[in-house]
């Protein structure tokens, strides 16, 4: 489903927006998974998933191909990409 970036707490001044790919749709409430970086520099979903609202989402990126994000498929693994 689509890409988007989520007002995320990291516990700075003020909410942050992260990436994350929409997995599920229930009326107002999307179930997402964020994108991040591990410590060999590939980036992979998190297996954990969060049920946030409209609200939440900073940014609709009008895809669910990181591809046209700039991220390209890597080890042929199906939910990993690596920064270009």
């Amino acid at each position: 489903m689509s890409l988007v970036r989520v007002w995320t707490d990291i516990g700075a001044r003020k909410p942050v927006p992260l990436l994350a790919k929409i997995v599920e749709k229930d009326g107002v409430i999307f179930t997402i998974r964020y994108l991040s970086e591990s410590d060999d520099k590939i980036w992979r979903y998190e297996e954990d998933t969060y049920e946030i609202d409209n609200d939440s989402i900073a940014e609709y990126l009008k895809t669910d191909d990181e591809q046209d994000i700039g991220f390209t498929p890597f080890d042929d693994a199906i939910h990993s990409v690596q920064a270009v």
